[in-house]
């Protein structure tokens, strides 16, 4: 029993008292006149290539945004800026109003996680050695039932179904390693988490558990920076959808209140009509209801 409190205790203290934390966020979201993240007058390239230009946005606490765009509008560099992991040429990113460095490992110090699409997990490891992995301690990795305890704790507290920790990764499926991925990225004890395209390899099903915990997580009151090209997923999680086309902001919606058919406008560059598509809607309606009376 005792080994049992032990490994409890190992995972809290990885995920450092988890719903503790998300308390703490969700009360001082309403109270920050700042926002969490701050990103001003970013830009970035390559070379020739101008990936990213003068982009501006802020993320509240709490919030799940995410940030959309057709393929090379940006969207993966700029959520590599804002991990740390290249360095813009020039803008600023603020987390709580620090700015957060060029440096992956600082950045991840500074309370940035981010899941990257197609990460792949060690298949010589097992379901703990996978979760923990980085984030070990001395006082679990000298007693292995203390390490799985730990392990089997935090996929409990995130409510994964996952018992068996001792399981190798190379047995689990593409969504269960997916769900351990992003219960790794959560262990790191994130301020913001980033998500770069979580679902785009998974079937309907696996896709359908990882978002589960996603929505779970933004209820809880974690910060979530979603990249996604799914525009069904965006209206579905989202509180705000960021559209980037060709390195700059094209536009910012608030999925309860718009159409998909404005974001694709947004992503393609082209105006909204929304007055043209609420006559459309409304000739459809018309067309449904007339092929209903004919039917009787």
């Amino acid at each position: 029993m005792r080994t049992r409190r032990q490994g409890r205790h190992a995972a809290l203290e990885q995920v450092s008292h988890r719903a503790e934390t998300t308390l703490a966020r969700g009360s001082s979201a309403g109270d920050e006149p700042s926002p969490l993240l701050q990103v001003t007058g970013v830009s970035a390239s390559f070379g020739p290539v101008q990936a990213l230009a003068d982009v501006s946005f802020a993320v509240r606490a709490g919030e799940l945004v995410a940030l959309t765009g057709e393929p090379g509008a940006g969207k993966t560099t700029l959520a590599r800026c804002i991990a740390g992991d290249i360095a813009p040429d020039a803008g600023g990113i603020l987390l709580r109003g620090r700015p957060v460095p060029a440096d992956p490992a600082a950045a991840a110090r500074h309370g940035i996680s981010i899941l990257w699409q197609g990460l792949a997990l060690p298949d010589n490891l097992d379901v703990a050695g996978a979760l923990l992995l980085g984030s070990e301690t001395r006082w679990l990795m000298f007693s292995e039932p203390r390490f799985h305890s730990a392990a089997a704790a935090l996929l409990a507290s995130l409510q994964i179904p996952i018992r068996d920790t001792t399981q190798l990764v190379r047995s689990l499926t593409s969504g269960q390693r997916q769900l351990i991925a992003l219960a790794a990225a959560l262990g790191r004890q994130p301020r913001l988490l980033i998500l770069d395209e979580p679902t785009a390899a998974l079937g309907a099903a696996e896709a359908g558990e990882v978002e589960k915990l996603i929505s779970r997580l933004r209820h809880e009151g974690t910060t979530v920076l979603m990249v996604s090209g799914d525009s069904e997923q965006m209206f579905r999680m989202a509180d705000r959808i960021i559209v980037l086309r060709q390195g700059r902001i094209a536009g910012e919606l608030d999925p309860r209140v718009t159409h998909p058919d404005d974001l694709a406008a947004l992503q393609s560059g082209q105006e909204i009509g929304s007055s043209a598509r609420r006559q459309l809607t409304r000739l459809h309606g018309l067309a449904d209801r007339s092929g209903s009376c004919s039917a009787r």
